[in-house]
């Protein structure tokens, strides 16, 4: 049986492409990050806005948005 020989330019373009996947994940995790650091903050910017009710006027709290705003952030 003949031995097989290993195509060196195969295996350098499937390492590069690993490479170049490895960085490519890098950076989507790295974006998944900030936007959960986004939401966490937006979350906290929301919670201070519901909780404060000198900022909504009587007709908002009346109408009960205030109420289903409560809900949703919860």
């Amino acid at each position: 049986m003949p031995k097989l020989k290993i195509n060196e330019r195969s295996i350098a373009h499937l390492q590069h492409e690993i490479h170049e996947l490895k960085v490519e994940n890098s950076k989507a995790w790295a974006e998944n990050q900030n936007l959960k650091s986004d939401i966490q903050l937006l979350n906290e910017i929301m919670n201070s806005v519901v909780n404060n009710e000198s900022y909504w006027s009587e007709k908002a709290i009346e109408s009960g948005i205030l109420k289903r705003i409560k809900k949703f952030i919860k």
